[in-house]
């Protein structure tokens, strides 16, 4: 297809073989996932304002407070 969209004779043939091309690439590329949207994340009751963090899977530990009443 690329080479088609090289060698075309129009601009407009080129842009139709290249809009193939990229279709194409697109179809054929490879998916790896960085993240897992089903990752189970869990927290101790004292634990408050813990705030998820979906990119980093986790819980931003700059707001996280505890209860004093239960410490343990």
């Amino acid at each position: 297809m690329i080479t088609r969209a090289t060698d075309a004779a129009t601009k407009s043939e080129a842009a139709t073989d290249w809009h193939a091309a990229d279709e194409q690439v697109m179809k054929d590329a490879a998916f790896y996932p960085i993240t897992n949207p089903q990752y189970a994340v869990y927290h101790a009751t004292q634990v408050h304002n813990a705030n998820f963090l979906p990119e980093f899977e986790n819980f931003d530990p700059t707001n996280v407070w505890l209860s004093k009443d239960e410490q343990g």
